[in-house]
């Protein structure tokens, strides 16, 4: 923010624009000189918009992964273990989120709204995590053409989600 910062030297020698001087005989001051505070209302780094993009990206990256396992019949160790890493890092990026909404005083839309909205990205991609799981639990082998359409309308719905959140 504008502080009025009090400049000795330069002003009174100087008649330079900006500088004026107090009317009640004090040191003039200097208009123009932006001084830094120590607190500030807005977030200087992050941004809620940015990490729910990328929150929402993760999201259509699990339904991918999620329809690719589906329609190719396994569900291996190693299927089991990518979607596990993708969960990791939708939870990363929700932490983020929560903590950035801990740190940040103005917020652009509800506080609870932000929270709601990480919570319920994140869910998406812990339950197509908790699918997979259950279907290497279960050991299904081949593919199921009904498992398959399932997972088309996920990854669809998935990808409106994501289209929604960029449009905000």
């Amino acid at each position: 923010s504008k502080h009025f910062i009090y400049n000795y030297n330069a002003c009174i020698e100087k008649g330079e624009p900006g500088k004026r001087s107090h009317t009640g005989g004090g040191p003039p001051y200097d208009l123009y000189r932006e001084d830094t505070m120590g607190f500030s209302f807005l977030p200087k780094e992050g941004n809620f918009f940015e990490l729910f993009d990328k929150l929402a990206v993760t999201a259509v990256e699990a339904s991918k992964h999620f329809s690719a396992t589906v329609a190719s019949g396994r569900f291996d160790e190693e299927t089991v273990s990518k979607m596990r890493d993708i969960e990791h890092r939708g939870d990363d990026l929700t932490h983020n989120i929560i903590d950035q909404l801990n740190k940040t005083f103005i917020t652009p839309f509800d506080r609870e709204d932000i929270h709601a909205l990480a919570n319920e990205l994140d869910s998406i991609i812990d339950m197509l995590n908790t699918i997979t799981n259950r279907l290497k639990i279960y050991k299904l082998s081949g593919v199921n053409n009904e498992l398959v359409e399932f997972s088309m309308v996920i990854e669809k719905s998935v990808m409106a989600t994501a289209s929604a959140v960029e449009g905000l």
